[in-house]
């Protein structure tokens, strides 16, 4: 919790443990700089159930835009619609919101040929079992009929903290049919063993 996480910090309360089933605690360490942003996309690009709840289909990372801006991760849902992951250490800055809504338009004029071109370029780095984009989401999410890809773009947003300078926007662009949700997250680490805690989510995820 927001709470306890700032005791923490401050110092009003000294330690925080992990209950283990046995009944054993151990303790957790709340350590602000061990994570930078691109070992929080390591995780997340192997994990992204972390932030919906569902499954994602990466499909690029680290994705170069026309105008030369570069985009953290971006997927597929299982619905066909493009999602752009945007990931920030600590607080996202109030020029996010901007940063996101110019690769959600780039994304909406992009032809779907351009898209596999972008996920062929990723999933043969990886070293997929399938690096046609159509076979791999088939693959993926064990379906025999692959939907247009790109229809829609949504947008999620990871920070530790949102200010209402983003959320707000968020809220406001949401009204519109413009899906851009803010997931706040905290990370804790104790020596070889590392925890995320994603909480506060600006939105709904019914769209998924």
């Amino acid at each position: 919790d927001d709470w306890l996480v700032d005791l923490i910090k401050k110092g009003l309360i000294m330690k925080l443990f992990k209950i283990q089933s046995s009944n054993e605690v151990t303790e957790i360490l709340v350590d602000e700089d061990a994570k930078s942003e691109k070992s929080i996309e390591d995780i997340i690009e192997l994990n992204p159930n972390l932030i919906t709840g569902d499954k994602l289909f990466i499909i690029g990372r680290q994705v170069q835009t026309d105008t030369g801006k570069i985009l953290d991760l971006l997927a597929v849902d299982k619905q066909g619609s493009l999602v752009v992951i945007e990931l920030k250490r600590g607080f996202a800055p109030r020029d996010i919101v901007a940063q996101i809504l110019a690769y959600s338009s780039w994304l909406s004029k992009l032809s779907e040929r351009r898209i596999e071109e972008i996920a062929k370029q990723y999933l043969s780095k990886k070293e997929s079992e399938h690096t046609n984009l159509h076979a791999a989401f088939k693959k993926y999410y064990s379906r025999d009929e692959c939907p247009e890809i790109g229809s829609k773009v949504i947008n999620i947003l990871m920070a530790k903290k949102f200010s209402d300078e983003v959320t707000n926007p968020a809220k406001y662009l949401a009204e519109y049919d413009l899906s851009i949700y803010c997931v706040e997250f905290e990370f804790f680490e104790k020596k070889s063993e590392k925890f995320i805690i994603t909480r506060n989510v600006v939105g709904s995820f019914e769209t998924f």
